[in-house]
């Protein structure tokens, strides 16, 4: 259900413009724009994917490897030459939001507003991922729950 769950690149230029952003990656400058990071950052994590490329690549996949230090970012120069950074995948942030592929109202209702079992399931679910990496849950996720005898305990 996590949008991208192996991560994915990203252009890592950006059109604000300030000139104390721009300096060399990879033997690029932007003349207009800016980098999205400090240049430390950015060259830090030039290293890091560089270190990734010699060492692991043919070993493992880099979400693999980010998996054993996930405070890491990556910038690398992508194929057609553009300076992309790394996106690690997020588990709040779900394929999509509608979830047809479950009942929303339970079969046999003890109330009027009774959710399924199902549905309730995942939201558990969501939130409890998000809540270990982010902070609290069920307001950010926007649904209403309400107290159901099936799922007390």
């Amino acid at each position: 259900m996590i949008k991208n769950p192996e991560g994915y690149w990203k252009d890592f230029w950006n059109n604000a413009d300030r000139p104390t952003m721009r300096y060399v990656i990879l033997g690029v400058t932007p003349s207009t724009g800016q980098w999205k990071w400090k240049r430390e950052k950015a060259l830090a994590a030039v290293e890091n994917f560089e270190k990734y490329e010699s060492d692991f690549s043919e070993k493992m996949s880099l979400y693999d490897y980010w998996q054993h230090s996930p405070e890491l970012k990556f910038v690398r120069k992508s194929p057609t030459g553009k300076i992309e950074h790394w996106i690690s995948p997020d588990p709040t942030m779900i394929k999509s939001d509608l979830w047809d592929d479950i009942q929303a109202q339970a079969s046999t209702p003890l109330h009027d507003t009774e959710k399924s079992e199902k549905l309730i399931e995942r939201v558990v679910n969501y939130a409890s991922s998000w809540r270990q990496g982010r902070g609290e849950g069920f307001t950010e996720v926007g649904l209403g729950l309400q107290y159901s005898p099936l799922i007390s305990g």
